[in-house]
């Protein structure tokens, strides 16, 4: 169980901080809804290929990319925020 833990930290430090400004209740039901969808989606993932094909996996693979790439950034920037004041 713990080494699953050092795997994702990028998911944990976004609970973290999310618990933090919104709220534990709120954050728990959001996983809870999120983890459905992953469910759903995961269920369905053969159908989303097919549907999809090799290109629109791809562009999917970089939409999701650049979404993690502004919480990167927004991370980095509120860390400064806080570092300056």
């Amino acid at each position: 169980c713990l080494s699953m833990l050092k795997r994702r930290p990028g998911a944990i430090s976004l609970v973290i901080v999310q618990s933090t400004q919104n709220g534990t209740a709120v954050v728990a039901a959001s996983v809870g809804a999120v983890m459905f969808i992953a469910f759903l989606a995961l269920a369905a993932a053969t159908f989303f290929q097919k549907a999809l094909g090799d290109t629109g996996t791809r562009v999917v693979t970089r939409i999701m990319g650049i979404i993690v790439v502004a919480f990167a950034v927004q991370y980095v920037l509120d860390g400064l925020d806080g570092w300056m004041a």
